[in-house]
């Protein structure tokens, strides 16, 4: 058993080599729209979904940050892009920089969290 994203697993889950038990995402994956969430199957409220995003150094003027996100977003909407990432267990997004700023926010709380909770230091 392992916990991993699907672009690499690919090839062996559609050669029948690995099968997928669930994933960790809020909803179900539009490419295994048959595969409930973990959530679904018995752990409700659980989550771990994994992001990619662009960041611009700190002090980026707000009109090329405005410029790059709308860049960015335009390019996740075209349908071919759209497609090939979905295609990759991949849901584009293209969200505001604010909206971004909130997830990184968000996830380095609840990581910090577990990392207290389960008293892990580094070594």
């Amino acid at each position: 058993m392992m916990f991993t994203v699907v672009p690499p697993t690919l090839g062996h889950i559609k050669a029948g080599k690995l099968n997928i038990i669930g994933v960790a995402s809020k909803s179900r994956l539009a490419i295994f729209p048959e595969v409930p969430t973990i959530s679904e199957s018995g752990l409700p409220g659980f989550e771990s979904s994994i992001w990619y995003g662009l960041v611009a150094p700190a002090g980026t003027p707000d009109a090329i940050v405005a410029q790059l996100q709308s860049t960015v977003a335009a390019v996740l909407r075209e349908p071919k892009v759209a497609e090939n990432f979905r295609q990759q267990g991949i849901d584009p997004v293209g969200d505001s920089p604010n909206s971004f700023a909130a997830t990184i926010s968000q996830d380095v709380k609840t990581y910090a969290a577990l990392i207290k909770a389960a008293n892990i230091s580094a070594e």
